[in-house]
């Protein structure tokens, strides 16, 4: 895939979701709470797109070749996905730091409530895509049983709870179904459950019923999961950004418009320079430009536009239903051997068109699945007695 049909491809579904945006946007309130992390949310919105050009050019590689990989795809969208994640790590970091320095012996951390919502929060849109999956794996290959049945409830119940993506009776390669992004999941998860021990380190109170249990939860995960650190370090760029943050003087210089260029210069060349494969340190040099968003910079405005914030709102969505959709696409609405036969500006026509569906289908989904699981945060903490 050449670099010129790339960039031309992820314009038109730039532009296809901020139609899709401005049009969800004016049916559906946007969180417009005032504070230091606005540009935060039309930065989520924006890296879920960035993970959707990402896989759109594995799948075009994919077609041609039949191999899942990065060779022949342009450097800047094989770090596109990595990085993406990597940053979606660093705003998990720095919101959920926040809401511990924040607490105090006044408001300590309601940590029922926030282990609640987070169930809430996840749970409900990963369940419907694993269960959407599962029927395509089943529909594929029969009702039968192609593996011990030990096995089959094992891989089961490994997605079920974000312990890794095995093959699901016998279909090989089902994470591809959607697009490999679940393991992200587990990592967020893992970072959910050292809160404790974080707040411990900012000196705050913690009950010892909280540590225990999330400190069992870890070193369960460690002993079923493959644990990369550097994907754990990415997690520190929220800390840096927090500090940054707390500094006046900084905020100051890296809300400047000099820090914008200064930020998306640093990024475009450290992306030329980059080795090959991904290298491990890339999420770790992210944490600079991250910096400037936690402090306000919003890139002359886009991040903190209405229509990017929606998609901020919805990102979540796309992240997950993405996968799913682009395996649909070119597996059975497409095909594979006609998708081979199509020019690159075909092709991303054609994922233009479907990043609309994609986006408004996370519109749904954010509407009727997702805030109403978490509206009720509050009233099962109190059926639950916690």
């Amino acid at each position: 895939m050449s670099l010129p049909s790339a960039l031309a491809g992820a314009v038109l579904i730039l532009m296809a979701a901020f139609f899709v945006g401005f049009l969800g946007s004016r049916r559906a309130p946007v969180s417009l709470v005032p504070g230091r992390y606005d540009a935060i949310d039309g930065l989520r919105g924006l890296l879920a797109l960035f993970v959707v050009m990402h896989h759109s050019c594995l799948w075009y590689m994919y077609i041609k070749t039949g191999h899942w990989g990065f060779p022949g795809v342009p450097k800047l969208f094989v770090y596109l996905g990595p990085a993406s994640v990597s940053v979606f790590f660093m705003i998990t970091a720095l919101l959920f730091t926040g809401k511990l320095l924040a607490a105090n012996d006044d408001t300590p951390v309601d940590w029922a409530r926030l282990y609640i919502g987070r169930v809430l929060r996840v749970v409900p849109l990963y369940y419907m895509v694993c269960m959407v999956m599962f029927v395509v794996v089943f529909a594929i290959m029969g009702v039968h049983t192609h593996i011990a049945l030990r096995s089959q409830l094992s891989s089961l119940l490994r997605w079920m709870f974000f312990l890794g993506d095995p093959d699901i009776n016998g279909f090989v390669h089902t994470s591809l179904i959607v697009a490999g992004v679940t393991w992200s999941l587990t990592y967020e998860w893992i970072f959910y459950f050292s809160l404790p021990l974080v707040a411990v380190a900012l000196r705050k109170k913690v009950p010892t019923v909280i540590i225990a249990p999330a400190v069992g939860a870890i070193v369960l995960i460690k002993l079923l999961f493959r644990v990369r650190i550097m994907q754990v370090a990415a997690f520190s760029g929220g800390f840096l950004a927090i500090y940054c943050t707390k500094n006046p003087r900084i905020v100051r210089i890296l809300r400047s418009n000099v820090s914008s260029v200064a930020m998306l210069v640093f990024i475009v060349a450290w992306i030329l320079k980059a080795p090959m494969p991904v290298s491990r340190y890339f999420a770790l040099l992210l944490s600079l430009p991250f910096a400037c968003v936690a402090c306000g910079n919003s890139l002359w405005g886009i991040l903190t536009h209405r229509a990017v914030r929606w998609l901020g709102d919805v990102s979540y969505g796309i992240y997950l239903i993405h996968g799913i959709c682009l395996y649909l696409l070119w597996t059975r609405v497409v095909g594979l051997k006609a998708a081979a036969e199509l020019s690159q500006s075909v092709f991303w026509l054609i994922v233009t068109g479907a990043v609309m569906g994609i986006v408004a289908l996370a519109g749904v989904s954010h509407k009727y699945l997702e805030m109403p699981a978490l509206a009720r945060t509050r009233s099962i903490q109190a059926k639950l007695g916690m």
